[in-house]
């Protein structure tokens, strides 16, 4: 049991940053990688950066326009980058609307980025990649990144490294 905890913490990386420009700009780099299928799970209290690192996922996609937080339509969708991007947010819904939403039917589709994933069951979700949000003060935010499955360690390793 504890070799399977120390393999966890290893495979887990943590990143600080210091501003919204800068959460974007990480998050732009998972876009530019990102594959069919790609799934950011996406955890935090309010206003720790989650939707920033949506905007920045989307813009390293390439998606034309502005995103917003989809908490009153659950799932947006933006067709306009290099691969579909689907943004949800479970906030007001929690776990019953993961069939509701309609997110089984796009997840290979694109790229997917769930705010408020601690609200739903993993299991649901086969791979990914797992963020934490930790607020640090006005404008730091602490990333936590906990990958599961092969996709979620290459996009990692391809970002942040070894």
């Amino acid at each position: 049991m504890q070799l399977n905890s120390e393999r966890e913490r290893e495979r887990k990386r943590e990143r600080i940053t210091n501003s919204v420009d800068e959460t974007r700009c990480l998050a732009s780099q998972f876009g530019k990688i990102a594959e069919p299928g790609s799934i950011f799970l996406l955890c935090g209290d309010l206003g720790t950066g989650k939707t920033a690192f949506a905007q920045g996922l989307g813009a390293g996609l390439g998606v034309e326009g502005s995103i917003s937080s989809p908490s009153f339509s659950l799932l947006k969708e933006y067709s306009s980058g290099r691969l579909p991007f689907f943004h949800a947010d479970l906030y007001r819904v929690g776990a019953a609307a993961l069939a509701d939403i309609g997110l089984e039917d796009v997840i290979n589709c694109g790229v997917i980025a769930v705010e408020w994933a601690d609200l739903a069951p993993l299991e649901y979700f086969e791979e990914y990649l797992l963020i934490r949000f930790t607020g640090l003060g006005p404008e730091s935010r602490k990333l936590t990144f906990e990958p599961v499955g092969g996709m979620g360690e290459r996009l990692l390793e391809a970002v942040l490294g070894t």
